[in-house]
């Protein structure tokens, strides 16, 4: 059984800004493409259309925020693909905008009356664009629908566990006692089987990052889905490609492949085999779109997801205002109580975004120690721009891998050493004490090589 696995697309319809202020805040404040969504799924679909996959798979928040006419749009799309290829599609909680926050963009006005669409609405939605036979359907007790499928000799589950009837996302007992059945099924029928839905079970990095991420009561849930035969999970929600695996304390391994988003760097599209020797994902990247009539490559997205690090930067170095108006467009909320801190966020954000690897490490000096070892490999790359190095770490964050920094360079000694001074400023600050802890353990991660190969991956 071979599929196409994808996820995050977050259409957004242009009819919902006119590129004014309001528009590039938050554009510009988003890992993800957002104008561009519509040409780059077009590109992907393309692609996907043309491959030799029995069925694709997308993982949900296939719209931004749940607007009637972003869902329009990308069902247009997604009906002209399912005329090629089965689709299945689960939906998420940007599919029904479940805070509410549905917005467009005109000059320097944000609106909020968009009209969105419902959440009962969305499995009529896009149901039908599978175009099989379920062999079996539930829906919770908080009105989710989740259905599986049979392909080839492959039991497809497409969950949506977006409330597990607790406050989190996650099963409730109704959901949860589906999925052991399926998972027993396809065992007796010799199946092999693999679940796909929107929130992560395995964390894959620290807390700071993405435990939030995974669904409520996630390590009981690893243990009943492992223990169950579940031996492969794709989820997106983070927007990362990674992988992560899950021993259960009786020896049976869960493999969760996080998805990373289609629209925003590195734009993956999941190429997946599935057989009775285990599983193989080959990985394609959305590299050539056409975007207001000129084509635009995988460089376009990478340097999008690039920009939302510069525009903070040179948004702390215009006035404080800017870099709150920044903030807010982030959804950080009271940006005002950086206030204080303004005079040093500024000196910072200037010397991070134009200064040197030696500028950077002078600037450090009176705040902490600076450790002898990074004295001593920084030496090589004094001259070098500092945010050459800080951008490479934030987009290993969504590409898994370290290629510009590989182990046993002086960038990478930089880089680990780096990681270890702001738990040097404890001293000055003892709050961000689990802070510290979590930015090294997340920094020297990003610096090791993936555990599997980022373009071919073996499981």
């Amino acid at each position: 059984m071979k599929a196409a696995v994808i996820a995050d697309l977050h259409h957004f319809s242009r009819t919902l800004c006119d590129g004014g202020r309001a528009f590039e805040l938050r554009s510009g404040s988003d890992q993800k493409c957002l104008a561009e969504t519509g040409d780059i799924i077009d590109a992907a679909f393309e692609r996907i259309a043309a491959s030799d996959v029995d069925v694709v798979l997308i993982a949900g928040d296939v719209s931004d925020d749940g607007e009637r006419v972003s869902h329009e749009e990308f069902r247009a799309k997604a009906v002209r693909l399912a005329e090629k290829k089965p689709v299945v599609i689960i939906t998420s909680t940007h599919d029904w905008c479940c805070d509410g926050n549905a917005r467009s963009y005109f000059g320097d006005e944000v609106r909020r009356d968009v009209p969105t669409v419902d959440r009962s609405e969305l499995f009529d939605m896009y149901f039908p664009l599978a175009g099989m036979e379920p062999c079996s359907v539930i829906t919770t007790p908080q009105g989710f629908t989740s259905v599986s499928y049979i392909v080839k000799d492959c039991r497809i589950l497409a969950v949506v566990d977006d409330q597990n009837g607790k406050g989190a996302s996650g099963y409730p007992p109704e959901l949860l006692d589906w999925i052991k059945t399926q998972l027993a099924e396809a065992a007796d029928a010799g199946q092999s089987a693999l679940m796909m839905e929107h929130h992560l079970v395995i964390p894959c990095f620290v807390p700071l990052v993405n435990s939030g991420q995974c669904i409520g009561e996630r390590d009981e849930m690893c243990r009943e889905l492992a223990d169950a035969g579940l031996k492969y999970l794709f989820v997106g929600h983070s927007h990362m490609q990674r992988v992560a695996q899950y021993v259960s304390p009786s020896g049976n391994k869960l493999t969760q492949v996080n998805v990373g988003s289609l629209t925003g760097h590195p734009a993956p599209i999941n190429f997946v085999t599935v057989d009775g020797n285990g599983m193989t994902i080959d990985v394609e990247y959305v590299d050539r779109f056409t975007f207001d009539g000129r084509e635009r490559t995988g460089l376009y997205i990478k340097e999008h997801t690039v920009a939302l690090l510069r525009n903070v930067l040179q948004a702390a170095m215009v006035s404080q205002e800017e870099l709150f108006d920044r903030l807010r467009a982030l959804n950080i909320k009271e940006p005002e109580a950086f206030g204080k801190l303004y005079p040093i966020i500024r000196s910072a954000s200037k010397i991070a975004l134009e200064g040197t690897v030696g500028e950077f490490l002078r600037f450090a000096a009176p705040f902490c120690d600076v450790p002898k070892g990074l004295r001593e490999a920084a030496k090589y790359i004094l001259d070098e721009p500092v945010f050459y190095y800080i951008s490479g770490i934030f987009t290993n964050l969504f590409d898994n891998t370290m290629t510009e920094f590989p182990a046993g360079t002086a960038a990478n000694r930089v880089i680990t050493a780096i990681a270890g001074i702001p738990g040097r400023l404890t001293r000055f600050v003892p709050a961000i004490g689990d802070f510290a802890g979590q930015f090294e353990t997340l920094v020297r991660l990003l610096t090791e090589p993936p555990a599997f190969g980022r373009e071919h991956i073996v499981i």
